[in-house]
């Protein structure tokens, strides 16, 4: 068993690893390996549980191969499981190949439920236990601890919505609020339901559960392998799963083999002539079957990518906001950079003022000594042109002076000569 489950893991790890290889062959070519790996845990499994009965019920192999499937990321599982199927198809068990064949893809809500029950088990169950203690309250009347319980609820749902959103993404799936909301539901119709509840156990969930008032969770077709329900080996011949003890019908019209016992004990020959035509007509409903998984496989892809491009859309106008905010910050502070750049132009325009103000003051000043230096210069020009005037009148005169002057001292010489001669 543990020698098979490793195998099986290291299957889905090589699917799980080359799914978003660019190389296509190369992929396929793990994802081929990752599903033998899947089918051969499956059949060492059985075969351990079967004992003397060798590989044991296909029912029980196929609640083998559908654990180690619904473990795998929810991209890897179609691709894993048609490997797996063709596989045993190949290898002559064409009743396990229908079965696998028919096993429907998880959606994506119904995967993060079933990732919640693998990597957290224990609070998984405390959940599902809270959820009998509160529908034993309700039965009891207990008003008190109902709203004790009740109040309990809300925070550990509060609690799985951060955990299944962290688990997602370390499983590289990003879930969308949708999605986290239809996993709530689930978890709260688990803790209204005990057959709700025994189907999460499963961790075979192909979609996800909605509790509605008091009326009893509708859980058929959702759990993969009904079978499955209860554990590995509760199934086809125990009764342990919710739908067998329940007599529901399983999935897809895929009648259970009642007929298989674990004592081994040989079929008659019209049991088993039965057993062929009951074959066939699963064949025939296995194929049905087919188109329908196919169909709601295609509703489910195109769900999610209207989801994927809702998230986009939503992503981009986040990102649209994000660029228009940053868009007005930065205009912001462009008005305020202007505003401050204008205040200094203003104050500087001011001061250029007062300087042009003092500057036409000094010039008026200027321009007025100018004009009174002119007129000084005007009335010493004419100064000095009568002082000229004056100047050649007074030189007229002493030349004149000069010419008498001359003439007297030649008198006096004469008048002195004439009175030395008379005496």
């Amino acid at each position: 068993m543990v020698g098979s489950g490793g195998r099986a893991r290291r299957g889905a790890e090589a699917v799980r690893h080359r799914a978003g290889d660019d190389d296509g062959a190369a992929a396929d070519d793990d994802a081929d390996a990752g599903a033998v790996a899947v089918r051969d845990a499956a059949a060492d499994d059985d075969a351990t549980a079967g004992g003397a009965d060798g590989a044991g019920s296909t029912q029980e192999r196929l609640v083998g191969v559908a654990r180690e499937l619904y473990a795998l990321p929810a991209g890897d599982f179609t691709a894993a499981r048609d490997r797996i199927a063709k596989e045993v198809r190949s290898e002559g068990d064409r009743e396990l190949a229908a079965l696998v064949a028919g096993l429907r893809r998880p959606t994506t809500a119904a995967w993060a439920v079933n990732l919640l029950v693998r990597t957290h088990p224990d609070e998984v169950e405390r959940l599902l236990e809270l959820g009998a203690a509160l529908r034993e309250a309700q039965a009891t009347l207990a008003g008190h601890e109902l709203r004790a319980l009740g109040k309990q609820q809300h925070q550990v749902l509060a609690g799985f919505r951060r955990q299944v959103r962290a688990a997602a993404v370390d499983a590289g799936q990003r879930l969308s609020d949708t999605v986290t909301q239809q996993v709530e539901a689930t978890l709260r119709a688990a803790m209204a339901d005990p057959r709700a509840a025994d189907a999460v156990r499963s961790g075979l969930l192909t979609t996800h559960l909605e509790s509605i008032g008091f009326a009893p969770v509708d859980v058929d077709g959702a759990v993969a392998v009904p079978e499955g329900v209860g554990g590995a080996g509760d199934g086809a011949g125990g009764g342990g799963g919710a739908g067998a003890a329940d007599g529901e019908a399983p999935r897809d019209g895929v009648a259970p083999r009642d007929g298989a016992t674990r004592g081994g004990a040989e079929q008659s020959s019209g049991e088993r002539v039965d057993r062929a035509r009951t074959a066939h007509a699963e064949r025939g409903s296995a194929d049905r079957a087919e188109k329908d998984r196919a169909e709601q496989e295609r509703a489910e892809q195109e769900r999610e990518e209207h989801e994927r491009r809702e998230r986009e859309r939503a992503e981009r106008e986040q990102r649209e906001r994000e660029q228009r905010e940053r868009e007005r910050r930065a205009a912001e502070n462009a008005v305020r950079e202007a505003a401050a750049a204008s205040e200094r132009a203003d104050a500087a325009a001011g001061d250029a003022a007062s300087r042009l103000d003092d500057v036409v003051a000094h010039r008026a000043e200027a321009e007025a000594r100018v004009e009174q230096l002119e007129q000084e210069l005007a009335a010493a020009r004419d100064e000095l042109a009568r002082l000229t005037d004056e100047h050649r009148g007074l030189r007229a005169e002493a030349r004149a002076a000069d010419k008498e002057r001359a003439a007297a001292v030649r008198a006096l010489t004469a008048a002195r000569s004439a009175l030395d001669a008379l005496g």
